[in-house]
Parts: structure tokens; C-alpha cells; sequence
């Protein structure tokens, strides 16, 4: 079961963020919440989990949860009871209730598994800490009242209990809300007045993070953040299985690609979110191919303006020390690796462009300039990765786009280049190597030439 607890923004030192509203996702939630007489192998004793390799991808109608290799590689958590698991969520739910708190169960289905022959029954990163008050701002402003009472913000099938992908984890590990509490504390408040000033939220800022400018620090965190729906509001998947941005990958169906990696190709064919206005690159194309002004923001406005955010982020963040604040280096991090995939997407839709132009008008330039912008793409994806796989475990299995492997994806956006180079295969290295030195002169070579391979050169002791 996933909940979305909409109601705290930082649980540890007890500050609320005023939301008003709990929900449950679950595929299935019900053999643990109620008891029917009339069904008596439905309700479910103790909480279990499967210890079993599970497959990428299962049957949405819940067939194949009760199949043998997982209900044989069962362990129990917690002892207890249906009647004691009936009782507990009846205090939590009345514990909301006593405070305000709306609580719902969301469900989209009632399965039908493991009663077959019985009782005449037949037959959606969260990585990097997000921040960007201005595009909440603007989201709730832009809410169509007549037909919305409102908005709930959480995720789909992810469960904000304690994090599980740091490298240097807290002990116990750090609850997901507590990591996350800036952008919790930016929905829940706005949420409430949107009017609320982005100066409140440097103060704030300022506050839990002394040693460096608020204001600074307020400015690089939203710019950063603000690749995410501009990138998005470009290369538009609908639907949480139709594109993933930390992956630059969705389901090989929405990718039209074996392994779901969005290619040069796809970031052609796909087209903008239709409430933007932007271009996508086929009408771009066309009108530069006619002579005519394109009426809205080009796919090179969008490059352009995905640069700026990342490029501005990215001198901010140069100016900012931690001073051995662990959870600021942390979000420094985040912030550095979204600006890095900001500067990754821009090359990849300014190299796309050129390269859909080339395919329309053969000329040279435009081949050199597609193969230019992808090179350089590929650059900032090995530093986009390298950033992130030094605070988070990876690879990854997503509930809808699958496993995403950031090492694994570098040849995916190499053959973005290969498609119109020749090379061979990629030996570019990616984790902390251990090195030896000796006293002296020692060098470390760095290949290719111009990309840095090594982003922290730790020295642990001297000879």
C-alpha cells in the first residue's frame, strides 16, 4: 500500500506544513482492511513480504501475485491479527479525523486472485530534493476552481517512509519527508496563500542553512528545479509510463525504443504539452524550411531557456561551500545534478533540431552541429550520472518505466551520436577509483579529452 501523507513537511522538529489530507494507494488494499464473514480466505493475517527476484513488469489485474515462486519466498514483518489490523487503522484514521485531517482510501480495483473456484467468483526521483516555489506559485493560480476543489500532492506507489537509496544513509535512515521538506513546505504553504513571498522562503532557507547566503541558495535550488517542467512542457508524456526525466526513459511502447530510452529520434516525433507554446521540432522545421516566423517559443528557445536555468544554477552553486553540513552538501548535490540533466536536455534538444533540419535540408552544417550538441549531451549526462551515483544507490526499479540504470543508459545516449559517427565502444569510467601513488610526481589521465572524469579526488592519507 502507498501512502501519500499530505500533511507534514518536516516530522522531526515538528514543523506542519498545513495540508489537510491523507490518501492510501493500493492496487488492492481491502484483504487487509476488512474482515466479510461470507469470504473467509480473503482477510489477511500478519505483514508479509516476498524475498523473491521480482519481474519488471507485472499484470495490472493483479494475476501473478499469488504465484508460487513469490508466496514461497514469503517473510513476516509483523505478527498480527485481521481483527488487530481492522483496529489499528481505525486509530489511525480516527486520529486524523481528531485533528482535521480527511483520510481516504484510493483504489482503482477489487482483484480477484486466490479465490478462483471460490464463493462463485470469476474473472508511478523521488532522488534529488526539488524546489521551485515560482512554478508552484503559477500551478495554483492556473487551477480551473469551476471543476477543482483543489489539488493533493504526493506519489504513485512510492511509500514516503524512511529513504533507501543514499550511500551514506542516516542510521536509522532518514524519513523521506524529512529529506524532502522544502518541497513539502512549498505545496503545503502555498497551497494555502499563494501570495507568500519568495523572500519568506530564502528567509527560511537562511535559517536552517546559516553558513551560506538564503537568497543565493534560494536562487540556484529554483532554477535547478525549473528544468523539470521545462524540459517536460517540451517532450510531454502524458502519463507517468510515458516518460521519466532522471532516466530520459519511459516504456518501450511511449519510447518506441527496445528499452524505453527517449533517443534523438523520439525527442523529434514527441510533441509539447498542448497548453504551452511551444513548437515542436517536425513544425520547426517546416517553417524554417518555408521561410516563415514561428508563431510561439522554437525547440532553440526551449534549449535556450534550459541553458539559462542550469547555467545559472550552476555559477550560483560554484560561489556555495557546505562548511561540513552534511544535509547542505547533500542538497547541494541535488541541485548540481539537476542543473547537469538541464544542461544534458538542452544539448539534446538543440542537437534533435539540427538534426531534423539536417534531415530536411542535407546541409552539412547541420550534421556538424547535431553531432556537436549530442557530443556535448553526452558530456553532461556522464556528469549529470557521476553526481548522482555519488549520494544514491542505482540502479533502480521504477513501478512504470522499469529498471533504470544510469551506467547502463550512457550507450543509449551515446548511439544518439553513433547514429551519425562512427566510434567504438565507451570505456569512460564511472564510479570513486581507488589509486595508488608514490612520493613524487603521479599523474592521473583524464580521457576524452576535456571531460572530467574524476569529480572528487579524496586524499586519504600521504606516503
Amino acid at each position: 500500500m502507498r501512502a501519500s501523507f499530505l500533511l507534514s513537511g518536516d516530522v522531526p522538529s515538528g514543523k506542519w506544513h498545513r495540508y489537510n489530507f491523507i490518501s492510501l494507494w493500493s492496487l488492492h488494499p481491502f484483504p487487509s482492511l476488512v474482515k466479510v464473514p461470507d469470504y473467509p480466505d480473503v482477510a489477511l493475517d500478519d505483514v508479509k513480504r516476498s524475498t523473491v527476484q521480482w519481474k519488471e513488469d507485472y499484470d495490472l489485474s493483479g494475476k501473478g501475485f499469488d504465484s508460487s515462486e513469490i508466496l514461497g519466498s514469503l517473510e513476516t514483518l509483523n505478527k498480527m491479527t485481521i481483527d488487530e489490523k481492522i483496529a489499528f487503522w481505525r486509530k489511525v484514521m480516527r486520529y486524523a479525523k481528531d485533528r482535521n485531517i480527511d483520510f481516504c482510501v484510493v483504489t482503482w480495483n477489487i482483484f480477484v486472485n486466490g479465490t478462483y473456484g471460490k464463493y462463485g467468483i470469476t474473472d508511478d526521483n523521488y532522488y534529488f530534493r526539488w524546489g521551485a516555489p515560482d512554478f508552484v506559485r503559477e500551478f495554483i493560480a492556473n487551477i480551473p476552481h469551476e471543476v477543482s476543489r483543489g489539488f493533493y500532492f504526493g506519489s504513485d506507489q512510492y511509500i514516503w517512509g524512511r529513504e533507501f537509496m543514499s550511500t551514506e544513509p542516516e542510521t536509522p535512515r532518514q524519513i523521506e519527508i524529512a529529506k524532502h521538506w522544502y518541497p513539502w513546505m512549498i505545496w503545503g504553504r502555498l497551497g494555502y496563500d499563494p501570495n507568500l513571498s519568495n523572500e519568506r522562503f530564502a528567509g527560511i532557507i537562511q535559517q536552517r542553512y546559516p553558513g551560506v547566503s538564503g537568497r543565493d541558495l534560494f536562487t540556484a535550488w529554483q532554477e535547478a528545479s525549473m528544468i523539470y517542467p521545462k524540459t517536460t512542457g517540451f517532450h510531454w508524456g502524458s502519463l507517468d509510463f510515458q516518460w521519466y526525466i532522471k532516466a530520459c526513459k519511459s516504456r518501450p511502447g511511449p519510447a518506441q525504443t527496445q528499452t524505453g530510452f527517449h533517443d534523438v529520434n523520439r525527442f523529434i516525433t514527441l510533441d509539447p504539452h498542448p497548453g504551452t507554446d511551444y513548437i515542436s521540432i517536425p513544425d520547426y522545421v517546416d517553417d524554417v524550411a518555408a521561410g516563415r516566423q514561428a508563431a510561439g517559443a522554437t525547440p532553440i528557445d526551449v534549449s535556450n531557456q534550459i541553458h539559462a536555468h542550469a547555467d545559472k544554477a550552476l555559477t550560483i552553486l560554484a560561489g556555495l561551500s557546505h562548511g561540513g553540513d552534511k544535509e547542505l552538501r547533500l542538497t547541494l548535490g541535488d541541485i548540481t545534478a539537476m542543473a547537469y540533466l538541464g544542461k544534458y536536455y538542452a544539448h539534446k534538444i538543440r542537437g534533435a533540431t539540427e538534426l531534423a533540419l539536417y534531415r530536411k535540408s542535407a546541409e552539412p552544417q547541420r550534421q556538424t552541429a547535431a553531432v556537436e550538441e549530442l557530443t556535448k549531451a553526452a558530456q553532461y549526462w556522464r556528469l549529470y550520472t557521476s553526481t548522482a551515483l555519488g549520494q544514491y544507490e542505482n540502479p533502480l526499479w521504477g513501478n512504470r518505466v522499469g529498471y533504470c540504470d544510469w551506467r547502463s543508459l550512457f550507450s543509449e545516449v551515446l548511439h544518439d551520436i553513433i547514429l551519425w559517427t562512427t566510434g567504438g565502444a565507451s570505456t569512460w569510467a564511472w564510479d570513486r577509483k581507488a589509486v595508488t601513488v608514490s612520493e613524487g610526481r603521479n599523474t592521473i589521465r583524464l580521457a576524452p579529452k576535456g571531460t572530467v572524469l574524476i569529480d572528487h579526488l579524496n586524499v586519504l592519507s600521504g606516503l
